[in-house]
């Protein structure tokens, strides 16, 4: 219970701090006067927003892109034998299903 409190409490005053730094960053607000940079800015708000999401088959376990078949000694890995860890990865297209 003492645990739950605290993590409520340390939730709450985060909470806190972001509301009062974006209280105060509004009034550091300083509208835009030159007549380039609004026609730049009016010319953006009529372009789309594009998202580019990557992913394949290392994202079913997780894993960072191919950093874990890396031969480095500082990349964990849930397999103790190497070999045995990069033939696993390799066959992950087999059961890489994005859709």
């Amino acid at each position: 219970m003492l645990k739950w409190i605290v993590f409520m409490n340390i939730i709450l005053s985060l909470t806190a701090v972001i509301f009062l730094m974006a209280q105060h960053n509004e009034n550091d607000y300083t509208p835009v006067s030159d007549p380039l940079v609004k026609a730049r800015l009016d010319n953006w708000q009529d372009l789309k927003f594009g998202l580019m999401m990557h992913w394949g088959p290392y994202s079913q376990w997780g894993v960072v892109e191919s950093w874990s078949i890396c031969s480095e000694d500082w990349i964990t890995r849930d397999m103790e034998d190497y070999e045995e860890y990069k033939r696993h990865y390799k066959n992950l297209n087999k059961t890489f299903n994005p859709f």
